[in-house]
């Protein structure tokens, strides 16, 4: 550990008002944004809050077009002359419309980006720095347009066709996990940042004697690069496995593991928030699933001279779903992280992102991931096989323990707003009280974990994985028939005696629309 800070602009001191900059950070700035840097504009003071909003698009993708992990838009700097005149505009205080602005622009980038402001003091001057993270995935757009910094003027993207190619080649080959969550820190700085004790641990190799051979392995990972200044950058993706706190890397702290707990059965009830701490995910996914186990409801049983705590909730399946949902999240959604609430009888699992395959398909399709640095490293650090088996075994062990089918959710975003997904895992509940929906559901599970097997689902098959008795079939039958009439199922021969998924043999595209 060090007491060095951390290197501007990400240091900001406690002060009231906005957080501040180093000086020296915006005296080098001066030397990078050239004339026509697609990714830094200079002003004396606010333009219109439409254009800035227009900006705010301009300078992410103009970052993303270079290589840049921001753009920044500064007020108090003479455009021409690079003078430092200083400013009046204050962000707390300005407005669009009856609106305030830092509000009117979170709002209207919501999903997107999330432009941060911050002062600079010195000579008696004052700057003000609105910092814009690049974009990743797809170009950031206001009003339905995607705009770019091209020469002194903002312009429509659609206008430029060989820079809008540039940006969708670099997009496209740029992934969220090696973007720079922490610019020119140095040795000692990223040690302070990241728990490589830890990590080292969990990857099962013992940990190097010299921060240099630590660096160079973690280089290897993809977690951190080298400067040709000699220090170093942490990148999104060591940031996300291990960072100590992530809460002074900007907007990357937004995408910490969350964990409510609500004393009731829904999210009016009272809550409590788990204290896990903003940290890199494979710091917390263990313990997340041991404190969930301790505080989730479970019953004692008796076997023999033998007394057995069975959990309503499985950690298995908690851990297998928390560690889903971390690797399979969509990184282009500012401002919303994976987080698990639980109430008194399920568990909500919520990732934002739209799944990259068909949620009716989730159980048997292969492996495939939107984030495959982040999927390999999870692989490698043993918290997942990356073999897409993962939900399988979630659904298999509901089927043995008796517990309601885990429910699979696409959540589509209304007004522009982003899609989410959501797994249920639903407490013990007996035959009589399960809801249609929920026999339906298990009925095509029961089916499709079968047909992996090259088995086939039969009445009585579909008994057992109730518990119910011999003299249930007919209501069973009753159940088989509708998951027949919703094309959940289908006959596999002639006899109509046994059954397999709605969707083999058919023309079922399994990947998501529009992933």
């Amino acid at each position: 550990m060090t007491d060095e800070p951390l290197p501007a602009p990400l240091w900001s001191q406690a002060a009231p008002g906005l957080p501040r900059l180093a000086p020296e950070w915006l005296r080098g700035l001066l030397h990078e944004g050239a004339a026509e840097c697609p990714w830094v504009e200079f002003k004396s003071n606010l333009a219109d809050p439409v254009a800035l909003a227009r900006y705010v698009s301009a300078l992410a993708n103009g970052a993303a077009l270079v290589g840049q992990p921001h753009g920044y838009q500064v007020w108090g700097i003479d455009d021409a002359s690079r003078a430092w005149v200083g400013t009046s505009f204050k962000p707390d205080t300005a407005k669009k419309g009856n609106e305030d602005l830092r509000f009117w622009l979170a709002v209207t980038f919501r999903g997107q980006v999330e432009p941060e402001f911050f002062e600079v003091l010195a000579d008696g001057l004052r700057a003000v720095v609105m910092r814009v993270p690049a974009a990743v995935g797809r170009p950031v757009t206001y009003a339905g347009e995607a705009w770019l910094r091209v020469q002194s003027s903002t312009v429509r993207l659609r206008d430029f066709a060989d820079q809008e190619r540039a940006l969708h080649a670099r997009l496209d080959r740029t992934r969220f996990e090696q973007g720079v969550a922490l610019e020119g820190a140095s040795a000692a700085q990223v040690l302070a940042v990241l728990d490589t004790e830890a990590f080292f641990r969990l990857a099962g190799e013992p940990v190097p004697p010299t921060a240099d051979e630590r660096l160079a392995k973690l280089a290897d990972w993809g977690c951190v690069s080298a400067r040709v200044d000699g220090r170093w950058n942490v990148l999104n993706l060591g940031a996300l496995l291990v960072a100590r706190d992530l809460h002074p890397l900007g907007a990357l702290s937004r995408k910490a593991l969350r964990i409510v707990l609500y004393r009731g059965p829904d999210a009016s009830a009272p809550s409590e928030e788990l204290q896990l701490g903003e940290r890199g995910y494979a710091l917390v996914v263990d313990e997340a699933v041991r404190v969930l186990a301790l505080r989730l409801p479970a019953e004692e049983r008796v076997q023999g001279a033998l007394r057995e705590r069975v959990e309503h909730f499985p950690s298995l399946s908690l851990r297998e779903l928390i560690v889903n949902a971390l690797v399979h999240q969509d990184f282009a959604v500012r401002g919303a992280g994976p987080i698990v609430e639980a109430f008194d009888h399920r568990v909500d699992i919520t990732n934002p992102g739209r799944p990259l395959v068909a949620v009716n398909r989730l159980i048997d399709w292969p492996a495939q991931s939107r984030n495959e640095a982040l999927a390999r490293a999870m692989r490698m650090l043993r918290f997942c096989e990356e073999r897409g088996s993962g939900i399988d075994r979630v659904v298999a062990r509901a089927e043995a323990l008796s517990l309601p089918a885990p429910a699979f959710e696409l959540m589509e975003g209304r007004d522009g707003g982003a899609d989410f997904m959501r797994v249920r895992l639903l407490g013990p509940a007996p035959f009589a009280r399960l809801s249609a929906e929920d026999r339906l559901r298990a009925a095509y599970q029961h089916a499709c974990l079968l047909y992996q097997r090259g088995e086939r689902l039969t009445n009585a098959s579909l008994r057992q994985r109730f518990g119910l008795a011999a003299g249930q079939v007919a209501q069973v039958s009753r159940l088989i028939a509708a998951a027949k009439a919703q094309q959940l199922i289908r006959p596999a021969d002639d006899a109509d005696r046994a059954y397999v998924p709605g969707w083999v043999g058919r023309a079922d595209p399994a990947r998501s629309p529009a992933a």
